[in-house]
């Protein structure tokens, strides 16, 4: 995240990139296991941000956001889409994982409590995978 933030006051636009590209693929390509739980409560909020700073940042430098650009509409809906993931992952995979780590924590885990959270995670999943190849598209 500090060099994320020097990146952007120094208007290092490789750097900027780079860290947009980099959480984005992270933030795709993690693997969600019990032992990786409890790290998801830092790791994903962190890669959201990161991916979001980097991608408006880059979109500003670059002109992108104004309206008169060509590309300010395909900006804008990948922005839209953006957003959606991270409410997604924000407000809907994170507390299913806390969740699911508190459960497993316990003396007798519910199994059946887990298996719900765990198919809610699987459907949520589904979608930001609908989500994700919709910014694919966009941004190819």
């Amino acid at each position: 995240m500090v060099g994320l933030i020097v990146a952007i006051a120094k208007k290092r636009l490789w750097a900027i990139g780079f860290y947009h590209v980099v959480g984005r693929g992270m933030w795709t390509a993690i693997e969600l296991t019990k032992r990786l739980m409890p790290k998801m409560v830092i790791l994903m909020p962190t890669l959201v941000i990161m991916t979001l700073a980097g991608g408006f940042q880059l979109a500003r430098h670059q002109g992108f956001i104004l309206s008169s650009d060509k590309h300010h509409g395909g900006v804008v809906a990948s922005m839209i889409i953006v957003g959606a993931l991270a409410i997604v992952a924000i407000g809907i995979l994170e507390p299913a994982n806390i969740a699911v780590l508190y459960e497993l924590k316990k003396p007798n885990p519910n199994g059946e409590r887990i298996g719900k959270l765990m198919k809610r995670f699987l459907y949520t999943a589904g979608i930001t995978g609908v989500l994700q190849a919709g910014i694919l598209v966009i941004m190819t």
